[in-house]
């Protein structure tokens, strides 16, 4: 199932080429996940590799769980709190007219 779901998204937000792409990405990184990582590498013991994965996939974990609570928070219009959390640079106004956050 698709994080984006393209009949929500207006064309003049997203166009549907660019939400298949996103949610293609994200299948992508979903599908990167693993379920159990074992440290001490077998038969050496040598451990720094993977706790080089563990580090990848905990960033992993938290950039899929960001994009799952931005998502959710921007259809609750918690505009402040999804502009926070996906930390966009230009944010449009209520004409859909986009806005310099900065200026």
């Amino acid at each position: 199932m698709p994080l984006i779901d393209p009949t929500l998204i207006p064309a003049r937000v997203l166009s549907r080429k660019h939400v298949d792409e996103l949610n293609a990405l994200y299948d992508r990184l979903e599908a990167r996940k693993v379920e159990k990582i074992v440290v001490p590498e077998k038969p050496s013991g040598f451990r720094p590799s993977n706790l080089a994965c563990v580090y990848c996939q905990s960033h992993l974990r938290r950039c899929l769980v960001l994009a799952r609570s931005a998502y959710g928070l921007f259809f609750i219009e918690n505009g402040l709190d999804f502009i926070m959390a996906s930390k966009i640079d230009r944010v449009p106004d209520r004409s859909g007219r986009p806005l310099d956050r900065q200026g």
